[in-house]
């Protein structure tokens, strides 16, 4: 995912859906 999105989901997405895509990402990653 680019910085840009994350930007954008940081502005527009509630932090409880932040938290939920940090978790997939994470998990994703490993």
């Amino acid at each position: 995912m680019s910085r840009t999105t994350r930007v954008l989901i940081a502005l527009i997405a509630p932090p409880s859906v932040i938290k939920l895509r940090e978790s997939i990402s994470q998990l994703i990653d490993d």
